[in-house]
């Protein structure tokens, strides 16, 4: 991939996720939210900030995506895996 072609990604994704974040901050202003909490390892932590520092995240977001794909994937397992029972059927 060309450095231009890199940089015209970087560009677009910019753009797409300020966009987002924009209109996602707003929203999530306005809704009641829990808090999440857990100690974690020092070095888990220091690693986290260290990316979340190149990537221009908050730690919020990077957990609550990581969440997101965590649940979807379990759901899609325990779909898959049929582990609970069909209702109706």
């Amino acid at each position: 991939m060309s450095n231009m072609t890199e940089y015209l990604q970087y560009r677009a994704l910019t753009a797409k996720y300020n966009t987002q974040h924009t209109v996602l901050g707003a929203v999530e202003s306005e809704l009641p939210g829990k808090q999440v909490c857990s100690t974690l390892s020092h070095e888990l932590v220091s690693r986290m900030e260290s990316v979340l520092a190149i990537l221009g995240m908050s730690k919020r977001q990077l957990i609550e995506m990581a969440i997101i794909k965590a649940l979807d994937e379990a759901e899609e397992i325990i779909d898959d895996l049929k582990v609970l029972p069909e209702v109706g059927k």
